[in-house]
């Protein structure tokens, strides 16, 4: 009898295979649940790990526009800066936009600022690993062409009827106008000469000031030249490691040659790094470097802004030899 007891009271716990089948859902479904979750919480770990680990890891191998090693302006800021200063006559670049697009990549907002007219345009880019790009408003923003026939041809003579239609032209303008021209005066200007022709001129505003950099027997180098009159951005940090000068802090002719030769020698550097555009090889630029340091900083000419009666009376007064107009517009402030 409890033999027969036993054996119902086991069969009774033995489940059901209906019951049995849902014990197995149930078991199913929990363990699917943790499965769910530890995966969820995997992915998670992991994409927290790439997006803040191992991608900025990756990342730093690449150019960062946000890089800084000269004060507060960013590298890429001070790239652009020298590279206007040197090659882009009559404008300039202190700071840069940007947003990011992707792995190690980067578009690019350029304001580029017009040293004669104070007026500001825009340049778009990108920066995608390490290769820099920007659209032609960057090199040049509004389509102008700075002719200095002794850049070229150092012996350059001008033709005398043309000297006289630009005589013409230039007494015809009304005084409201302002212009930008190119000058280029007869023989090369030692920067102490240079700087006496801009004492003398204070109605005459220099933006930019070409520099010989080759013989006129070598191949024909990169227009070159700087901007160390018309202000700027001051880079306390590219000041302090390549010891050059600011133009409010430009009083003597050494000043002006220590301006050129740090700029081009940081540019040179840039591009040992790839950290310039390679519109310039290395090996040009340092041509040009050793010529000025052989033979001193010697400008050809530069480019002026100002109103026609004083463009007329430089070109009387001898001290140019050639001058082509580049740009007018309509002094709000002087009408």
């Amino acid at each position: 009898m409890e033999d027969k007891e036993l054996f119902e009271n086991e069969w009774e716990q033995i489940p059901s295979p209906e019951n049995e089948m849902e014990m197995i859902q149930k078991s199913i479904r929990k363990r699917s649940r943790r499965i769910i979750a530890l995966s969820v919480a995997t992915a998670v770990v992991l994409l927290g790990l790439l997006t803040y680990g191992v991608i900025p890891l990756a990342e730093r191998i690449f150019w960062h526009p946000a890089e800084t090693t000269y004060g507060s302006h960013t590298d890429l800021e001070t790239m652009l800066h020298v590279y206007t200063d040197l090659f882009t006559p009559g404008y300039n670049v202190s700071y840069v936009n940007y947003r990011r697009s992707g792995f190690a990549s980067y578009e690019l907002e350029v304001p580029v600022f017009s040293t004669a007219q104070r007026t500001e345009l825009s340049a778009a880019g990108a920066l995608k690993k390490n290769i820099l790009s920007l659209d032609q408003n960057f090199f040049n923003p509004m389509n102008k062409h700075y002719p200095f026939p002794r850049f070229s041809t150092p012996n350059y003579v001008p033709i005398p009827m043309d000297i006289d239609a630009l005589r013409q032209r230039l007494s015809e303008l009304p005084e409201y106008i302002r212009l930008e021209a190119t000058i280029c005066f007869p023989e090369d200007l030692s920067m102490e000469a240079l700087m006496a022709f801009r004492s003398t001129r204070s109605d005459l505003l220099i933006t930019w000031v070409g520099v010989r950099s080759a013989e006129a027997s070598d191949p024909l180098p990169p227009l070159m030249g700087m901007d160390p009159f018309t202000g700027g951005s001051v880079f306390d940090g590219f000041l302090m490691e390549y010891r050059h000068f600011d133009a409010k802090q430009i009083t003597e002719p050494a000043h002006l040659e220590k301006h050129f030769k740090t700029r081009l020698q940081y540019y040179i550097d840039q591009l040992a790094k790839d950290r310039a555009f390679y519109r310039y090889d290395g090996e040009t630029l340092n041509r040009a470097l050793a010529y000025v340091e052989e033979n001193g900083v010697y400008t050809y000419g530069c480019v002026v802004t100002a109103t026609p009666q004083v463009l007329l009376d430089l070109l009387d007064s001898g001290i140019v030899c050639t001058m082509d107009l580049v740009d007018c517009w309509i002094d709000i402030i002087t009408k």
